[in-house]
C-alpha cells in the first residue's frame, strides 16, 4: 500500500513541474522516453563520489524517523500529500522537486532494489547507472536516471539499512537553471544524507 501511494504523490508532482534538462545536459527533450532498458546485462559497482568530496547542502531538512537529508539553500518544503512516509522539497523557481521516502524495505541488496524501483509505475524511462556512494562518501546507492513519461529528466537513488530502505528522488525542469546547477543539486543533497540511528 505504501509504494501505490507514493506512486501516486510522485506522480502529482512530476505533473506539475513540466519537462526536464537531458541526460547529455543539453537542455533538449527526447523525442520520446526509452522504455527498453528495464533490465541491463553489465554488472553494477559501486564507484566512488567525485573529487573533491562535493559539499553537503545547509538549507531546510527533510527528516524521518532513522535518516534525514538537506535540501540547498533557498529550497522550501512543500506538501506530502497527507503520506506520512514522503517528505518533499522544490526549489522556489520550480527548477527542482526533492522527494524523500523512508520505507521497511522489501528487496534484500541494491540489485534487487533496482529491479523493483525500475519496474515501478512511473520508471518506465528509467535506466539504471553505475552504483554510487553517498552521505560523505560512507553510504552505497543505487543509482537510477532517465526520461519519465511525464516528461521530467529524474534520477532516483535507493538505499538499504537492515529492515530499512530509503529512496531519494530528483525531479528537473527544463524551464530554469541548467544541467551544471542541476548536478550540484544532486551532489550536495546526496552528501548531507545521514541516518539517525
Amino acid at each position: 500500500m505504501k509504494r501505490v501511494t507514493a506512486a501516486v504523490a510522485v506522480l502529482a508532482c512530476l505533473t506539475a513541474l513540466g519537462c526536464a534538462v537531458d541526460d547529455e545536459g543539453e537542455g533538449v527533450a527526447p523525442e520520446a522516453p526509452s522504455t527498453s532498458s528495464a533490465t541491463e546485462a553489465t554488472a553494477f559497482p559501486t564507484v566512488p563520489s567525485a573529487s573533491p568530496t562535493p559539499t553537503a547542502a545547509r538549507g531546510v531538512m527533510l527528516r524521518h524517523d532513522y535518516a534525514r537529508v538537506r535540501m540547498p539553500k533557498g529550497w522550501s518544503r512543500r506538501t506530502n500529500f497527507g503520506v506520512p512516509f514522503i517528505r518533499m522539497a522544490t526549489a522556489n523557481d520550480y527548477f527542482g522537486m526533492v522527494t524523500f521516502v523512508e520505507l521497511d524495505a522489501t528487496t534484500p541488496s541494491l540489485d534487487a532494489l533496482a529491479k523493483s524501483l525500475i519496474a515501478s509505475r512511473g520508471n518506465e524511462g528509467l535506466r539504471r547507472r553505475p552504483n554510487v556512494i553517498i552521505g560523505g562518501g560512507k553510504i552505497n546507492a543505487v543509482r537510477l536516471a532517465g526520461w519519465t513519461r511525464s516528461r521530467t529528466w529524474e534520477e532516483k537513488y535507493g538505499v538499504l539499512f537492515g529492515n530499512l530502505q530509503w529512496n531519494i528522488e530528483f525531479m528537473f525542469s527544463m524551464g530554469n537553471g541548467t544541467p551544471a546547477r542541476r548536478q550540484e543539486i544532486i551532489d550536495s543533497v546526496l552528501a548531507s544524507f545521514e541516518t539517525t540511528f
